[in-house]
């Protein structure tokens, strides 16, 4: 059904599509998935060009996708060094 939905919105707007594939922007997915649905997707990430994540638990990532990431942190409203 999304691949449907972006078909419709590529032709709607006459784009064209591009050969990278995207980067991907998820914010605070992981907090509404279970363990299993979390593991598959951090799977998927580690095979993906460039994903971007937000959370607010670190702990809902493994320690290995983690440790192959860049990690930036954000405390009241800056970029911490």
């Amino acid at each position: 059904m999304v691949d449907q939905v972006k078909s419709v919105d590529y032709i709607s707007r006459n784009a064209k599509r591009i050969a990278r594939a995207p980067t991907q922007l998820l914010d605070e997915v992981l907090a509404e998935l279970d363990s299993q649905r979390r593991n598959d997707l951090l799977t998927h990430l580690v095979e993906s060009e460039q994903a971007l994540l937000t959370t607010t638990d670190l702990n809902q990532f493994s320690h290995d996708f983690a440790d192959n990431s860049t990690i930036w942190r954000v405390q009241n409203g800056r970029l911490e060094d």
